[in-house]
């Protein structure tokens, strides 16, 4: 249930991004990340129900090259 939920958020907010900005590509990361099957492909289909449909095959949703570490690593070029 809750990973239900959490899932049709995120996919709301892409959604959204996506009428608003129209980005290029959304790169996700993180440890959930790693499973790719059971959280990426669910949340390509759920966010395809959200956005109008002109823009479905525009929204391009790819993982991290980084994996989980994109954040510390990234962070590190900050300072």
């Amino acid at each position: 249930m809750l990973h239900s939920l959490m899932k049709s958020y995120l996919a709301m907010a892409i959604a959204n991004l996506t009428h608003a900005i129209n980005p290029d590509v959304f790169v996700l990361g993180g440890g959930v990340m790693s499973a790719e099957k059971q959280v990426l492909q669910p949340l390509r289909e759920k966010v395809k129900e959200y956005v109008y449909p002109g823009l479905k095959e525009l929204v391009r949703i790819v993982l991290a090259k980084l994996g989980s570490n994109s954040g510390v690593i990234g962070a590190g070029f900050i300072i």
